[in-house]
């Protein structure tokens, strides 16, 4: 008899291809919409401004640079390949969508074959497809895409090293494992766990943990050299340095006397990233009389440990408030709000799902406890998955809380929390356990709704610096109205910094140079007058702030008050050589002397 094809609407693998394909039209339709009018898709912020200058350099041809790597390297190289092949910010992101396709069509996979039924696969694929960060970073120069879809890509590794051992599974695990740690360095923790999960009480397990070490070390090697090459002319001389010596300063970003659960400028460390790592670099110098890398690593290491060390109980406060954040945040972010982006009307929102997509968090517990079963039922074999879950968990209480840190956990908790509800379910009798996944599901959001009536985590709270935000990538974009008009709400809301007064002034600026070349001299001249005041503000709040002393300066030059507008660029010099300014910035306010000085 001719055999019989089950239809393929009774497989499952096209239901969740129909399900990725459906949320990757939607999503790019969200992309095409963003794209048409919000600024902060035109403009990369904060790290991403600095990844996306990073990867013009590399693509021009410096693969090695003055520093070692302070950052996770593998993303500006990959941006580096977009742009060397003509590619441009829509590029990165059209690819970062196919990433998270791609890491949801691996969750299934994973789901189906690691916990041995497609259903598993199923809710896996599809918890991934409704979180909403990752929908939302892949539309942000991060590397928040690339990092979940290698985690994915590590599981799947991991997978064909249980199921058939031997250097042809090994190798590709440890050459995804050292991909990993060059996406993100913590994932370097991992080697020190390979004979947990590899085996420690036989030759076999030994022989699997040297050859996906080694491989892992191979993938990482480049990093190494380039920050070997990149110190060897340094004051402190060549340093081996395996991927990135950031690690340091972020940890005492998130554990001093100051802190708050989430990003807290160190005093004497400049907030700008572009300078922040000299900065730090000095600080550490001047405190310890040595130079290099790994000092300043060290350095603010051994300073946000001496402070836990010195306070235990306000330590203990402030760790539990991470765990607060990691669990329940949903609003804070360091850099690229999707809170704020989902509540503001003038721009289109950000994701598909209403409210802006399942939130993270919710995920966490019922991971945890998919992660204790599937360790009592595959023992070492469950290693990988909870592995990657208590990773960022650590990663999060004990440096700082950021969406970025805690995003990685996606992965793990998309696999291990439908196994871990669907195992609780199974307890008998079932009443008991259709409560025990009542409070697994219910308890988190109960404590989250306590917190949130208390003011946790309040949205408004970080609307002003939002604002500023909105109004920065305006002002980069060439907008001026626009981002005065966000500058200003930003000031009524109460965020006041320095930095928010010279985009003040720089505005006024614009906007008088627009009135100028439209031929209207009288309100140009008022609008330049009132940037003064903005720019002495700034001045007043941080008198380092060397851009506002070259604004101020050139601006009074133009009013013809020579003098004072020298003086101020002398300032504005000195200010450059203390905050360790880039050479191209110290050069122009030479230029800008010398020219006023010849008159």
């Amino acid at each position: 008899m001719p055999e019989v094809r089950a239809s393929p609407l009774r497989r499952p693998v096209f239901w969740v291809a129909l399900l990725i394909f459906l949320d990757l039209a939607l999503q790019s339709w969200v992309l095409y919409r963003g794209w048409q009018s919000n600024p902060l898709l035109w403009v990369p912020q904060s790290d991403g401004d600095e990844y996306w200058k990073w990867a013009a350099r590399i693509a021009e041809g410096q693969w090695v640079g003055t520093e070692p790597f302070l950052s996770a390297p593998l993303y500006p190289y990959f941006l580096a390949l977009v742009r060397a092949l003509g590619g441009g910010l829509i590029s990165v992101f059209v690819i970062q969508l196919l990433l998270r396709s791609a890491t949801a069509a691996l969750l299934f996979r994973l789901g189906a074959r690691r916990l041995g039924h497609a259903g598993y696969g199923i809710a896996a694929a599809a918890l991934f497809l409704a979180l909403g960060e990752p929908a939302f970073f892949s539309q942000r120069i991060l590397n928040s895409s690339l990092q979940l879809f290698l985690l994915a890509g590590f599981l799947c590794a991991a997978d064909a090293v249980e199921r058939r051992p031997g250097p042809r599974t090994w190798i590709p695990a440890g050459l995804l494992l050292g991909l990993n740690a060059l996406a993100n360095p913590t994932m370097l923790l991992l080697l020190g766990a390979l004979p947990l999960w590899l085996g420690f009480r036989s030759r076999a397990g030994w022989r699997a943990t040297g050859a996906v070490a080694a491989a892992a070390l191979c993938a990482i090697a480049p990093a190494t050299l380039h920050n070997w090459l990149a110190t060897r002319a340094g004051p402190g001389g060549p340093e081996l340095i395996l991927i990135s010596a950031q690690s340091g300063i972020t940890y005492a970003h998130g554990n001093s006397q100051n802190a708050y659960g989430h990003y807290t400028p160190v005093p004497g460390v400049a907030v700008e990233r572009s300078i922040q790592n000299q900065s730090a670099y000095q600080t550490a110098k001047a405190a310890t009389g040595r130079e290099g890398w790994k000092n300043v690593n060290s350095y603010f290491f051994r300073m946000g440990l001496d402070w836990n060390l010195a306070h235990p109980r306000e330590a203990l406060t402030l760790h539990l408030r991470k765990a607060s954040y990691l669990f329940f945040g949903r609003n804070y972010s360091d850099i690229s709000a999707l809170a704020q982006e989902v509540r503001d009307p003038q721009l289109p929102k950000p994701v598909v799902l209403p409210g802006g997509g399942l939130p993270t968090g919710w995920l966490i517990v019922p991971a945890l406890i998919g992660a204790g079963f599937l360790l009592a039922r595959r023992g070492r074999g469950g290693l990988p998955e909870t592995l990657l879950l208590l990773l960022p968990i650590a990663i999060v209480i004990g440096f700082w809380f950021s969406p970025r840190y805690r995003l990685p956990v996606a992965v793990p908790a998309c696999l291990l929390a439908p196994y871990g509800i669907a195992a609780l379910a199974r307890i008998r009798p079932r009443i008991g356990g259709g409560l025990l996944c009542l409070l697994a599901v219910g308890g988190p959001l109960a404590v989250e709704a306590g917190l949130r009536a208390q003011g946790f985590d309040d949205a408004e709270i970080y609307r002003p610096e939002y604002e500023m935000h909105v109004g920065e990538a305006w002002l980069n974009h060439g907008r001026p109205a626009e981002a005065l008009a966000r500058f200003e709400l930003s000031e009524r809301l109460g965020h006041r910094p320095p930095v928010l007064y010279e985009f003040m002034g720089n505005m006024k600026l614009d906007l008088g140079r627009e009135r100028l070349a439209a031929g209207d001299a009288a309100g140009a001249q008022q609008l330049i007058q009132e940037s003064l005041p903005l720019f002495t503000r700034a001045l007043e709040l941080d008198p380092l702030r060397y851009q506002a002393w070259a604004a101020r300066g050139m601006t009074l030059i133009w009013f013809g008050r020579m003098a004072d507008g020298l003086a101020d660029l002398r300032r504005g010099l000195e200010a450059a050589h203390a905050q360790n300014a880039s050479p191209e910035d110290v050069r122009k306010l030479q230029d800008a002397i010398r020219r006023t000085e010849q008159g």
